[in-house]
């Protein structure tokens, strides 16, 4: 899984419209879904690679992102891949998986 994926992922686990801070991505126990310091830069790719599907605001000194409240209108602009693993995370969150750690914002 990319840093890309993993920061996607988490945010569609959270199932929330909150605002992410790159500090969500590097907290413990995040498992297999951890960014680790790299955090502000993958979200950095993800709003120019994806500006269909982010949100981006920039709060103080930090950029900070949220899914598109329609993002999911928006899953055949995107590259294939991208689009596939979101469906993924989407069936996987639905089935309420232990696997998918849940933060909050």
């Amino acid at each position: 899984m990319t840093q890309e994926e993993k920061i996607i992922g988490l945010m569609i686990a959270g199932g929330s419209r909150s605002w992410y801070y790159p500090m969500h991505f590097m907290q413990g126990g995040l498992g297999e879904y951890f960014v680790g310091y790299e955090a502000s830069a993958r979200m950095t790719d993800i709003c120019r690679k994806y500006p269909q599907i982010i949100e981006q605001e920039k709060k103080g000194k930090y950029r900070v992102i949220r899914l598109a409240e329609n993002f999911r209108d928006h899953l055949e602009e995107i590259p294939t891949e991208m689009a596939v693993f979101i469906r993924h995370q989407l069936l996987k969150t639905l089935s309420s998986s232990p696997e998918v750690p849940r933060i909050g914002a």
